[in-house]
């Protein structure tokens, strides 16, 4: 991709990020380097939202096709319960973009950064495969779909919605 193509194919697939907001901890931000007693830390500054977003690759049918990767960070997880392992300082939602050789989206897919909560988002331009086939293991795990996305028009965004605290996807 030129870079004029990309940055174009970045602005067109960038989700709208609605977080339901309790408290700072469900504000995206910046992440910054920070000091406290002499440690040197990373913390994510609220006061300016951003998306960090790079492009990767991958192959269908033996063409590679380029994916959109946005990565949208919090502050922190809070605690839901005294052994909540999954709280802690930092938190982040990666949203990928699968497109096709025309740019086109054929799929979304959402994972935390810890790497818990994959899910996929597929649009009518794909369909999940049968599996698992021959030479894979009966442990394959299956695609977790929990809604079809209409592929956007043009001029059209996908709104993706996230919930306070776990700051996991709920649409």
């Amino acid at each position: 991709l030129s870079a004029d193509r990309a940055w174009q194919l970045v602005r067109q697939h960038a989700p709208v990020v609605v977080v339901e907001t309790a408290d700072d901890d469900d504000q995206l931000g910046t992440l910054a380097w920070r000091m406290s007693g002499g440690d040197l830390f990373v913390a994510v500054e609220t006061g300016t939202p951003s998306a960090y977003v790079r492009i990767a690759w991958t192959e269908i049918n033996g063409a590679a096709v380029p994916q959109l990767v946005y990565t949208f960070w919090f502050a922190a997880r809070p605690a839901s319960h005294p052994l909540d392992w999954l709280a802690g300082r930092l938190d982040a939602i990666v949203w990928r973009v699968t497109l096709d050789g025309a740019g086109r989206p054929l799929l979304y897919d959402s994972i935390h950064a810890c790497g818990c909560f994959h899910m996929f988002f597929p649009t009518e331009n794909v369909r999940e495969r049968p599996g698992p086939f021959e030479h894979e293991s009966a442990l394959d795990e299956t695609m977790f779909s929990p809604q079809a996305v209409r592929s956007p028009a043009p001029a059209e965004r996908i709104i993706v919605y996230v919930g306070a605290h776990d700051h996991n996807i709920e649409r």
